[in-house]
């Protein structure tokens, strides 16, 4: 859900940046909502789990 509203806002954003500078705004907010995640990842061998967060695509651990 919060992947496709921070798509959303990018959009609306950029179509609000043709008539008012301020529309950056939404399009820094709406890539940092679509494009954070978070995950984790288990490995059963060492029986370890490894948490990653994903600022705006960017993996780190």
């Amino acid at each position: 859900m919060g992947t496709s509203a921070g798509i959303f806002m990018l959009i609306a954003g950029l179509i609000a940046t043709y008539f008012s500078l301020t529309g950056l705004v939404l399009v820094l907010i709406g890539a940092f909502l679509g494009f954070t995640s978070t995950s984790t990842l288990v490995d059963s061998a060492k029986t370890e789990l490894e948490s990653i967060s994903k600022q705006f695509g960017i993996g780190l651990k």
